[in-house]
């Protein structure tokens, strides 16, 4: 089963902090002012999408110059291998 991704990112242009939604399509982007609020309401679109739906995915929380900060998954994590 493909996995999901959903970034959480700053857009400068809005002035806000936006993601991805792939439950709503590929151009759709939810907006928020805070960071806090843009993070708890991915976080519960990921969870819902593992507890409701079964599909698996990944939330990837960036900082405000790009960087990835940290990384969460929901649902079984990927397959790690050596390297």
């Amino acid at each position: 089963m493909e996995r999901k991704i959903i970034r959480l990112h700053w857009d400068g242009e809005l002035d806000r902090w936006v993601y991805n939604d792939p439950f709503e399509g590929s151009e759709k982007l939810s907006s928020y002012p805070l960071k806090k609020q843009a993070l708890l309401n991915a976080a519960n679109t990921c969870r819902w999408a593992w507890k409701h739906r079964g599909i698996l995915c990944q939330l990837v929380v960036h900082t405000k110059d790009g960087r990835i900060q940290y990384e969460r998954t929901y649902g079984n994590d990927p397959v790690r291998y050596e390297g």
